[in-house]
């Protein structure tokens, strides 16, 4: 998070660093996988001290990503997170995570993890 000075004042302003999934490799076309681009971003955003990972408008397919701390998946309007159809882009949680679970694998998984939040005006259809 970056805190910004107004000119002329003392006051300040919160800035959560914006990570856009676009720049880590993710594309809205029909048949492509997104998952290694969604987790690159979420992991750059954690890695740098959190802030938020935005889905822009458009159809994205993915597989299993696991959020982390301090990490905003925000969907911005016109947005749709697809659940891919292929059960082999779903890793099991036990490769998620270094505690085993289940071999059940997740859309999005989260264990341990603090100050996260999935939010937007987006959607998030699983299947």
């Amino acid at each position: 998070m970056l805190m910004i000075k107004k000119l002329g004042t003392t006051e300040q302003t919160e800035v959560f660093m914006v990570f856009n999934v676009l720049d880590y490799g993710a594309k809205a076309q029909k048949g492509f996988v997104n998952t290694a681009a969604i987790q690159s971003a979420i992991d750059s955003c954690a890695e740098n001290g959190g802030g938020q990972v935005v889905v822009p408008m458009g159809e994205f397919v993915t597989g299993g990503i696991r959020l982390r701390s301090h990490v905003h998946l925000f969907l911005e309007a016109g947005a749709v997170l697809h659940a891919s159809a292929d059960i082999n882009d779903y890793p099991s949680v036990q490769n998620l995570s270094s505690e085993p679970k289940c071999d059940l694998g997740t859309l999005i998984y989260v264990n341990g993890e603090e100050d996260f939040s999935i939010d937007g005006h987006g959607i998030i259809l699983g299947n």
